[in-house]
């Protein structure tokens, strides 16, 4: 009788672990796939070297993948590529005397008028990391081979600043480049400035509000 209570006893042990650790292995990668999970580390199954970058003019520091190339137009964007595989870019919009919602929307007009054969996916406000934030997900036509069509775009607010990051991919590399943006999201820090920056309307456009159908070079 004793020997079968050992049995059943270490077949419970046993159960316990397993469940456990399956637990454990699904909440980190979970971690990484979900907005609103709070963390700054990599770490997890991608081997991936990463470089951290700050943006002391933007006021805005992150880390990104290190085979990613990095161009930065002071004022304007931090861009970051990988060809054929992603292109990534950063801005930072003081609001002035309009609120974020007004700004977000009224920029990406565009996304629900249907401009230049865009097709929007998906559109929704969440929390992203104790920010509040804005996501879009769009597609356009094609313009040619190795044309990057697929967008994901998040817009998060921090006090009467808007940071945009807007991705482009293709079709078969878009959930891959989606999780490394929502990666790099994690690393991102806002950097306080001495002065701040003057508010000027989006810079993406020459000073106009932009719309995504005028988006593609980005």
């Amino acid at each position: 009788m004793r020997r079968w209570t050992w049995v059943v006893l270490t077949a419970i042990l046993l159960v316990v672990l397993v469940v456990t650790g399956r637990l454990d292995k699904q909440d980190r990668q979970l971690s990484f796939l979900i907005p609103g999970v709070a963390g700054n580390s990599i770490s997890g199954s991608d081997d991936k070297s990463w470089k951290e970058y700050q943006n002391n003019y933007d006021g805005f520091s992150l880390a990104y993948p290190e085979d990613w190339q990095q161009e930065v137009i002071p004022g304007v964007a931090t861009i970051l590529t990988k060809a054929g595989y992603v292109k990534l870019t950063v801005l930072a919009q003081p609001l002035g005397k309009i609120s974020a919602e007004e700004y977000v929307l009224y920029s990406n007009r565009s996304l629900q008028e249907g401009w230049g054969g865009i097709k929007l996916q998906d559109q929704k406000k969440l929390n992203l990391r104790g920010y509040s934030a804005w996501q879009f997900d769009w597609t356009r036509p094609q313009l040619g081979p190795g044309d990057l069509n697929y967008y994901r775009e998040y817009d998060l607010v921090d006090g009467k600043t808007v940071y945009t990051f807007m991705l482009k991919s293709n079709q078969a590399n878009f959930a891959a480049a989606t999780k490394d943006l929502n990666r790099i999201i994690l690393t991102f820090k806002p950097c306080r400035l001495r002065e701040p920056l003057p508010c000027r309307r989006h810079r993406r456009c020459g000073g106009r509000l932009p719309s995504k159908a005028s988006t593609t070079a980005w």
